[in-house]
């Protein structure tokens, strides 16, 4: 059963992308984003699978720093 999360893109790279979310998200993890404007960004269709690298405190959410699966 999915969880549906609401996040930020905060940067856009080919190998991968770097949102904020109020949740923290373990290393290793992988997630399903459903982003269009991304995935057109990074010359992929439909819901990107990515796997996180890092997930660090900022203030009262998280930056979560992932690359594609």
């Amino acid at each position: 059963m999915p969880i549906v999360l609401e996040i930020k893109v905060l940067k856009i790279i080919p190998a991968g992308l770097q949102f904020s979310a109020k949740f923290q998200f373990k290393e290793g993890a992988e997630l399903s984003i459903d982003c269009p404007n991304a995935a057109s960004a990074l010359k992929k269709s439909g819901i990107l699978q990515v796997k996180v690298q890092s997930c660090v405190t900022e203030k009262d959410y998280f930056i979560v720093n992932t690359v594609l699966a």
